[in-house]
């Protein structure tokens, strides 16, 4: 159908055969379903994939973004949303 590699972010492997299922999303359940080549258990392969650029400047700066801000009216936390608009500021001028 296509002459691509798909990149699936959730694998799932027959412990049985070895058949390997991919998903988009967490969408078997390890516990009920089972392989439909062989009818064996099957196990979650996730592995974790690397943080893309933005996803790891968050990760440095979101602390020192937060505290740079000034707490609401109520004095409570700095919102979420306010400290992301501020790092995605500071992402694109750097």
């Amino acid at each position: 159908c296509h002459e691509y590699d798909i990149n699936y972010r959730y694998r799932y492997k027959c412990e049985r055969c070895g058949v390997e299922y991919g998903r988009h999303s967490n969408s078997i359940d390890v516990a009920e379903k089972t392989c439909g080549a062989c009818d064996g258990p099957l196990e979650a392969c996730q592995t974790p994939r690397a943080a893309s650029g933005f996803a790891a400047y968050i990760k440095k700066h979101f602390a020192s973004a937060r505290e740079a801000l000034v707490p609401g009216a109520d004095g409570g936390e700095v919102k979420h949303g306010l400290v992301m608009s501020l790092l995605s500021k500071m992402w694109h001028t750097r």
